[in-house]
């Protein structure tokens, strides 16, 4: 397992790639192969997100001793765990205390960092209760906690692209494309039938087990948690 830093600007860039699954080149360990498992850290917020590494680390041109790879199937975790509680858990280990390089995570370390990032990633955020708070500060809580296969999404989009020659959402019929243009072309998410939500192991999908939905319809499906998709088109479609 290796930690991969990110700049500020590169927490939001590694944020947008997670939500459109897609791989993105990144600064990594010489020592880091294809398939790697990895997180991304950040000076002020801590480790915010988990993906892999896609290819094997290719040297930098005109900067001996530096390496970038492609990063790929980016997940954030639902609350970003701070270096601090790294540090205090595990004292033996110095990088917490010093972040200021990518690094291969000791073995005898690495089960205890799960755990917290485990523990991090199921974490809702707090009730805040304050009639006026700030916003803006660099704290960060995102979601996604469970493996997906970036892949597998994007078989499924080529299939339905191929076969119907659109991304309409399977629930509204919604478009992206016909309603943004030439940004929206492409654009969709997937919803697993089969909540990834409820497995505890890697389980085979198949494309038949995921739907092309909208963004809209996706946070619908979910937020009470999940119901069917003919439940929501029934929704969709009742008398008002």
């Amino acid at each position: 397992m290796h930690i991969l830093l990110a700049a500020n600007d590169e927490v939001e860039l590694s944020e947008n790639a997670s939500y459109s699954n897609n791989s993105i080149a990144w600064r990594v360990p010489k020592n880091a192969r294809t398939g790697d498992f990895c997180a991304l850290s950040n000076w002020n917020i801590g480790i915010y997100g988990l993906a892999y590494i896609k290819n094997d680390p290719q040297p930098v041109e005109n900067n001996p001793g530096r390496y970038t790879s492609e990063i790929c199937d980016i997940v954030m975790l639902g609350q970003a765990l701070p270096l601090s509680i790294i540090a205090e858990r595990l004292p033996s280990w110095k990088w917490p205390t010093y972040p200021r390089s990518y690094t291969t995570v000791p073995d005898e370390f690495e089960p205890e960092l799960m755990e917290l990032i485990n523990n991090f990633a199921e974490t809702s955020p707090p009730e805040i209760n304050a009639e006026n708070f700030g916003e803006g500060a660099a704290t960060l809580r995102l979601h996604m906690v469970r493996e997906r296969n970036g892949q597998l999404v994007a078989q499924k989009k080529a299939a339905v692209l191929k076969y119907n020659g659109s991304l309409k959402c399977e629930v509204c019929n919604f478009d992206f494309e016909s309603f943004y243009g030439e940004i929206g072309k492409e654009f969709c998410e997937v919803h697993h039938l089969n909540p990834i939500s409820e497995r505890t192991e890697n389980i085979s999908t198949h494309l038949e087990e995921l739907a092309i939905v909208c963004s809209n319809c996706h946070r619908m499906l979910h937020r009470y948690g999940l119901i069917s998709m003919e439940e929501l088109v029934k929704n969709i479609h009742r008398e008002i």
